[in-house]
């Protein structure tokens, strides 16, 4: 662009105008984005192009589009066909008609978007691309299955398929098998279901193995979970347990397998310096944007200055991801484990319990210990009933006011959740959780038999995202030993473990009491000693906000000019550890939205993901109290018992250990209930 402004070239500035704005969109920058479109188009009227403009119009359509705002973006379609009209441009104008009609379905006008669809087809017989011809397929598919026309949908689908294919389109290819997965089992033919099913996660998984940005797997791998609800209640329902239990273990976390495959290599380091150099840059604009925010006065500069605060947050992990991708090559694809592997940790943990959380129905799994075939059970409850039961179980379980109506509900998860597996459980020992959906929510240690007694007395609890990541995190996991170094990390802000506990700790590892201080709690100290501790305390504010991924975050000290207050997510996870076990003192550490794939952004993943063999976080905000010290001395009393050289408990039963003296000392479930383990037990 710079090239043409220096030539006044006007329609060279336009065009190049309107790539970046297709760029800027894909980053998710929507806003730049729609600004970029509409530069564009100023300068595309004054080079009187008109199928520039109308395809500046056609992206800023789609863009309105994705974001929701739908009357705007129709209005958009509508003024590019007319350009498009005038310039004779057909294929354009079909593009603009399927764009419509894709809205059109989506607010319930049926009969006019089926118009669109088959205006756009007529409209592209002889200029079209088989994608273009694909995309009316199966646009008026999608609107023929909600109608109940399942042979007329079917049909369209197959006709996508095949112009997708003969495109070479394999992302719109797998959309097209997941309708015909969709309709088959609608129809009741369900081998036929499963086929297409099983052809759209093929599909799926080509794709996403060339794509190098975690966030746009994450983004679509939610797409694929349709063809997982199909998948595994139908396997199940034909006696097929070790499929169904392989596909419910492989829907869950791509994402964070990837991350865990890949770890955290260092290589090419020539090809990631600029991009290294751009993140400082980032760090210090960041650093000067909090100051004025603290020091703003004036309502509407404050927002500026937040909105430009939420950029530039964006850019720092879009640069994150950058990064690692130049490091390198490539990130990772790692294949989840079958039910063989399965069955091959859950000889090495003991039992585990799996459970998936279709649209309609709750599966749990059970793998025993001794190597036998899983157990299965359905349980008549939906994804949406399943996260307002937990809902109203936490916030009762929460409040003394409503410790009786908890109980029961209490009574009631168990009978759905425990009973059905219950007399296939040994009396006692570890238990390895691997909850989905909603259940990451709830606290299963609660949970009451029928006799009165929670959860935790019965078994020794454990959690994982996934079997295949319990078995990456396995992998990491080494002996204590007598001078293991233990770091305390702590902000002063929050949650804190006083200096004389936090010292009587460091003496457990074989610390020298006298000469232990807390670190100060800044960036610079977190990168350069983390890489080295075994044991790892972090003592400080945990944040999360619902709806908000850029805050999640822990509470640092700020460094002037050099990095601002918060550790996030995309910097935990790309700061390497060593770490048997990070223990997080601080709210909300395993809090995070759980997507219908599974995916979560939160604290505890970010330091799988990094390299710790397991974490200890907190399901939700913990009383600053005296309480919640004793707990965790508790824990690590029991888990180093007889200090450096002394034996210990696993940190599951050191964890058990602590939860039975906070309940005996009449502590409130906020404190003893709050801490869960997830990852390597031993």
């Amino acid at each position: 662009r710079n090239f043409y402004e220096q030539t006044g070239h006007l329609l060279g500035q336009g065009n190049a105008l309107s790539g970046e704005a297709g760029i800027l969109f894909q980053l998710g920058d929507s806003e730049k984005a729609l600004d970029a479109y509409r530069s564009a188009r100023k300068l595309l009227e004054q080079a009187e192009d008109l199928l520039g403009q109308g395809n500046t119009f056609l992206g800023e359509a789609f863009v309105l589009h994705l974001l929701g705002n739908f009357e705007k973006a129709l209005d958009a379609y509508r003024s590019a066909r007319k350009l498009y009209e005038q310039a004779g441009h057909q294929q354009g104008q079909g593009n603009t008609f399927v764009g419509e009609a894709d809205i059109l379905t989506r607010l319930g006008d049926t009969e006019k978007a089926l118009d669109g669809y088959r205006s756009a087809r007529k409209l592209f017989e002889g200029v079209g691309e088989p994608q273009d011809f694909g995309n009316t397929f199966l646009g008026e598919a999608r609107l023929q299955s909600r109608q109940g026309n399942e042979r007329e949908a079917k049909n369209l689908a197959s006709q996508a398929v095949a112009a997708y294919r003969e495109q070479g389109s394999v992302f719109e290819e797998r959309d097209a098998w997941l309708v015909t997965a969709e309709v088959e089992h609608s129809s009741g033919n369900l081998e036929s279901a499963v086929s297409a099913a099983r052809e759209a996660v093929r599909l799926h998984a080509v794709w996403r193995a060339k794509r190098i940005s975690e966030t746009q797997r994450a983004q679509e791998d939610e797409s694929i979970s349709v063809a997982y609800n199909i998948l595994v209640p139908v396997l199940l329902s034909q006696a097929r347990t070790e499929q169904a239990l392989a596909a419910a273990e492989e829907a869950r976390s791509h994402v964070l397998l990837d991350l865990l495959a890949a770890g955290f290599k260092h290589g090419k380091q020539g090809a990631a310096t600029d991009l290294r150099a751009e993140r400082q840059r980032l760090v210090s604009e960041l650093a000067k944007v909090e100051t004025e925010i603290r020091q703003a006065a004036d309502a509407g500069r404050l927002a500026e200055l937040q909105i430009h605060r939420n950029q530039i947050d964006h850019e720092l992990d879009w640069n994150q991801y950058q990064t690692l991708a130049a490091e390198q090559d490539t990130l990772l694809t790692a294949q989840p484990l079958d039910a063989a592997g399965i069955r091959a940790v859950a000889r090495e943990t003991g039992p585990i319990l799996l459970y998936y959380a279709a649209e309609k129905e709750l599966i749990g799994f059970l793998v025993p210990a001794d190597g036998t075939d899983a157990f299965a059970a359905r349980i008549d409850l939906s994804r949406d009933r399943l996260a307002e039961a937990v809902q109203r179980y936490i916030h009762d379980e929460a409040n003394p006011f409503y410790a009786d109506r908890a109980a029961q509900q209490s009574r009631e998860l168990w009978g759905l959740l425990i009973a059905p597996f219950a007399a296939r459980l040994p009396a006692g020992g570890p238990l390895v959780i691997v909850p989905h959906g909603p259940l990451h929510e709830l606290p299963f240690e609660t949970l009451l038999d029928p006799a009165g007694a929670p959860l935790f007395e019965r078994w020794v609890v454990s959690f994982a995202p996934s079997v295949s990541t319990l078995a990456r995190a396995r992998e990491r996991h080494k002996e204590p030993q007598p001078k293991d170094g233990f770091l305390v990390f702590s902000s002063g802000r929050g949650l804190e473990l006083p200096e004389a506990e936090a010292g009587e700790v460091t003496q457990l590892f074989g610390n020298d009491k006298a000469a232990f201080k807390p670190t100060e709690a800044s960036f610079e100290n977190y990168e350069h000693l983390v890489s080295g501790a075994r044991q790892l305390l972090i003592s400080t504010n945990g944040t999360w906000v619902p709806g908000d991924q850029r805050k999640t975050y822990l509470e640092i000290l700020p460094t002037r000019d050099v990095h601002d207050s918060r550790l996030s997510v995309a910097e935990i996870a790309a700061i390497p550890l060593s770490a048997e076990l990070v223990a997080l003192e601080a709210c909300d550490t395993a809090r995070g939205e759980t997507r219908s794939n599974d995916e979560r952004l939160d604290l505890t993943r970010a330091f799988l993901t990094a390299g710790a063999a397991s974490v200890l976080s907190t399901r939700w905000k913990v009383p600053d109290e005296p309480a919640t010290t004793r707990f965790l001395l508790d824990f690590y009393r029991a888990y180093r018992q007889g200090g450096p050289g002394g034996k210990g408990l696993r940190k599951d039963q050191a964890l058990t250990e602590a939860r039975r003296r906070s309940r005996e000392r009449g502590d409130p479930a906020q404190v003893w209930a709050a801490w869960l383990l997830v990852g390597d037990a031993r």
